[in-house]
């Protein structure tokens, strides 16, 4: 207690810190002078600085652990980086510099060919780039829902035009099963769009020519729910476990067959 102070300050200490102080002001200032009054204040502080302690190691050991996930992450995408450019870069490369050394030799037909891969390879590490980009601020949280009601029936219409000429290219058949008297959703539209076109390009790619690709709409208690089929030969039973898991550096292990798009709809949908 400090002269002409009407309080007594406590340390908070525990071995490895200290926390802070503790004030006690009481009613009569000579109750501080009760031994029995300081041992009990001494315990209260002793048990004060044990769970700010114990606070302190709880939040160390998130704040531990969300570093942890952010290395996991730079990892995860690093390989995504390493794995998927890997092969049209090379291929990009490989038929420019053909282009460069052969010019003179090369006919027409094959220069027109080699720019049109070439072409083809640029627009899909482009699409790569994207989609990773992407991936990456779902993950850091950098895009945040903005969620409203609307018509996910509208909505499935509208994806649906923008796949008819890639559907109808391969000869596929597009077609939409919608239950009456679906509501309307409270989500994020752009997000659910994202879903429903990554969904669609995923099967319209691994379905053959000729095949089907049906959307499901209907209404389950107090849910819309969705599903994506085809006639594709679909996904051997030994990928589905690892079709969402982002390949590590370390593991050496294959991109699954959904790629990055199914990754960004489950990150989406999560």
């Amino acid at each position: 207690t400090l002269p002409g102070v009407p309080y007594q300050l406590l340390p908070l200490n525990t071995p490895k810190q200290t926390f802070g102080l503790l004030a006690i002001e009481p009613n009569n200032l000579r109750q501080l002078m009760v031994p029995e009054q300081q041992r009990l204040l001494q315990t209260f502080a002793v048990l004060i600085a044990s769970a700010l302690e114990r606070l302190h190691l709880a939040r160390s050991a998130e704040e531990a652990k969300l570093d942890a996930e952010r290395e996991q992450l730079r990892n995860s995408l690093l390989a995504a980086l390493s794995h998927d450019l890997r092969t049209p870069l090379t291929s990009l490369h490989g038929y420019l510099e053909t282009l460069s050394v052969k010019a003179a030799t090369l006919s027409d037909a094959d220069r027109r060919r080699y720019l049109e891969i070439a072409l083809a390879q640029s627009r899909k590490v482009g699409k790569l780039s994207q989609e990773l980009f992407e991936l990456a601020r779902l993950e850091y949280g950098v895009v945040k829902p903005q969620k409203e009601p609307f018509s996910l029936s509208e909505l499935l219409q509208d994806v649906f035009q923008k796949f008819e000429l890639a559907a109808e290219a391969r000869n596929q058949r597009l077609h939409a099963d919608i239950a009456p008297g679906v509501p309307p959703v409270f989500a994020d539209l752009s997000m659910i769009e994202r879903v429903l076109t990554n969904l669609l390009d995923n099967a319209i790619r691994h379905t053959p020519p000729g095949g089907d690709i049906g959307v499901r709409l209907w209404r389950q208690e107090d849910q819309v729910m969705v599903q994506v089929s085809d006639s594709g030969p679909g996904i051997p039973q030994t990928l589905r476990a690892d079709l969402f898991v982002r390949p590590s550096i370390l593991s050496g292990a294959r991109r699954p067959a959904g790629g990055l798009g199914l990754m960004i709809v489950r990150r989406i949908l999560q």
